[in-house]
């Protein structure tokens, strides 16, 4: 890479897009998100925007709960004044058969972060107590920690505020369809929810600053990246129609990266030949790999339609630039190389 670009500034770290998408989600099924419109800090748990003895008491929780820790504001960093501050707990989709099917529950704090200590983090359903409350559409956290990386403020502020000023347009994001509280696109009035621009979030280091705008769709836990402000709106229409969003689509979490890069490979074979999927839908499973190999294989199934094999090689990559400011670093890859169906006559 150039040591400057033609603008005459020093290279940042998304400018370069030799490194493939697939397979570099963050990883991760549970997350608590808390809202925080002040400085983050460098790091979240750092000390440094929640004090020490309190970032210790959560690091601790969160820790113990193998939970993703992220601060969360409102685009523009507008405030609700006198509101109590937001929360959110979310599980995300599990490799495990018998999980339970993605959720997100919604939080008021009257007590501010103190409040979050009193939540039991080790499953969905166990806070009703508390004021649990189901959400019933998507939420997107948008990277904008400019403290973390420079890119996540350039580019990841405008994404959120457009992508922000579309939700609070669409009446759609706030239905249920088939008594699945996270669906989009249904008939039936989520009743109670009033929280149509709350859709879209600044948030805190989301993984993978070299993909600015990078984002989370939760709660399914799908990680994207390289996105233009059109592609952003247009993946809440996409959303609304029940489909998964593919453009800037790097993977989900739950699963490993060569699993990240099968499904997103099946979801955008199936797409183009007029069969898109909807988000969680495809279910990855891992073969047993031979010892020594870079070779790979996953199996994604389509429940009730359709089963593949996808065949992944290792390839390490030219040095990339991973955080701006920083020299580049070594990076890698996983290549699909073969793909076929496993059900006869397909």
């Amino acid at each position: 890479m150039s040591s400057r670009t033609d603008s005459g500034r020093p290279p940042r770290c998304s400018d370069d897009h030799r490194e493939p998408l697939p397979g570099t989600a963050k990883k991760g099924t549970t997350y608590l998100i808390v809202e925080h419109a002040h400085g983050w800090g460098r790091d979240v748990l750092d000390g440094d925007a929640l004090g020490a003895e309190l970032t210790g008491r959560i690091r601790e929780l969160v820790d113990s709960a193998g939970a993703a820790f992220h601060l969360i504001r409102r685009p523009g960093r507008d405030t609700r004044e006198g509101a109590p501050v937001r929360a959110y707990l979310i599980f995300t989709s599990s490799p495990d058969p018998d999980a339970p099917p993605p959720t997100i529950e919604a939080y008021d704090l009257p007590g501010g972060m103190e409040d979050i200590f009193a939540l039991d983090l080790s499953g969905p359903e166990l806070n009703t107590a508390l004021g649990a409350r189901r959400v019933p559409h998507p939420l997107v956290l948008v990277c904008t920690h400019g403290k973390r990386d420079l890119c996540c403020a350039v580019k990841g502020r405008p994404m959120a505020s457009a992508m922000r000023a579309a939700a609070s347009s669409m009446e759609t994001l706030l239905r249920r369809r088939n008594g699945d509280p996270c669906a989009v696109g249904g008939a039936e009035q989520a009743a109670g929810i009033n929280d149509t621009v709350d859709v879209v979030w600044e948030s805190s280091h989301t993984g993978g600053h070299r993909f600015a705008p990078s984002m989370i769709l939760l709660p399914w836990g799908y990680s994207y990246g390289r996105m233009s402000t059109d592609q952003g709106m247009a993946m809440l229409a996409t959303l609304a129609r029940g489909e998964l969003p593919l453009p800037g689509l790097r993977g989900r979490g739950c699963y490993d990266g060569p699993g990240q890069a099968a499904e997103v490979h099946v979801a955008a074979e199936l797409s183009a030949k007029g069969y898109p999927v909807a988000p969680g839908e495809l279910v990855v499973s891992a073969v047993e790999d031979p010892a020594g190999t870079d070779t790979v294989r996953r199996t994604v199934a389509r429940p009730g339609g359709g089963r593949w094999s996808v065949e992944l090689r290792h390839r390490e990559l030219p040095p990339v630039l991973k955080s701006c400011g920083k020299e580049p670093a070594a990076a890698d890859t996983w290549c699909v190389i073969g793909f076929r169906s496993l059900d006869p006559g397909e």
